[in-house]
């Protein structure tokens, strides 16, 4: 009973729609936009936070805070970023799981490279990311699209999909699916259909970046 009562403790599993952020913690509903509710959520002090998506989302770019931990259950749900920000910042010392329970979740943004698209793409993670399942999808920027992943940082993918993501930069330093400073753990999932303006056709490792494939497979990526 002691464990359950510390399972419980420990997490904080919201509801999040256009309109009203449900907790167990907390059964007010106030009207509050998808933005404002998903950085409410990643904002609540505690162990772990859990995010169970309801709608879909324009315009979304949030930020899990230092000290933070998440798991995002997409459940088939889309949120779509704006062009010259990422989807989702991950901070220093903080986590984020990314799971799909339902299919064909997304996380994405505007494939179109026009002159405000900025240097990102999906998410900037400076802490721990993990992507168990959902899809990063038609994310474009000009030094990365699908994921940058900081020095320090660590990125693991064991499940899910990187796809249709690009760089447009004529430089040789931009990566269309990870553009790697840290540690990139891939055990499962799939890195495809992503391509650079120049040179790398998927992960680009920086410096004294780690980079190993255990599973997962990464095909019909391109470069120009």
């Amino acid at each position: 009973a002691a464990n359950e009562d510390e399972s419980t403790r420990l997490s904080y599993p919201f509801v999040v729609n256009a309109t009203k952020v449900v907790s167990r913690a907390d059964e007010s509903n106030e009207r509050i936009s998808l933005q404002g509710a998903l950085q409410r959520a990643l904002a609540v002090e505690g162990a772990c936070v859990t995010i169970r998506l309801e709608d879909d989302a324009t315009g979304v770019s949030v930020t899990v805070p230092t000290g933070r931990r998440a798991v995002l259950d997409l459940r088939g749900r889309r949120l779509q970023g704006v062009s010259n920000k990422p989807v989702i910042t991950v901070e220093r010392g903080a986590a984020l799981v990314i799971v799909d329970s339902v299919g064909d979740g997304t996380i994405m943004k505007d494939v179109v490279w026009t002159s405000d698209s900025g240097l990102c793409g999906g998410i900037v993670n400076f802490g721990e990311l993990t992507l168990a399942g959902g899809s990063i999808a038609d994310c474009a920027g000009l030094a990365f699209g699908g994921v940058s992943n900081a020095v320090g940082a660590v990125f693991t993918m064991t499940g899910g999909s990187i796809v249709n993501c690009r760089t447009f930069s004529s430089s040789a330093i931009a990566a269309p699916a990870v553009f790697n400073q840290g540690t990139f753990w891939m055990t499962g999932g799939e890195i495809s259909d992503c391509a650079a303006g120049r040179n790398v056709m998927a992960v680009y490792n920086d410096h004294d970046a780690v980079f190993r494939q255990m599973g997962g497979e990464i095909r019909d990526c391109s470069h120009g």
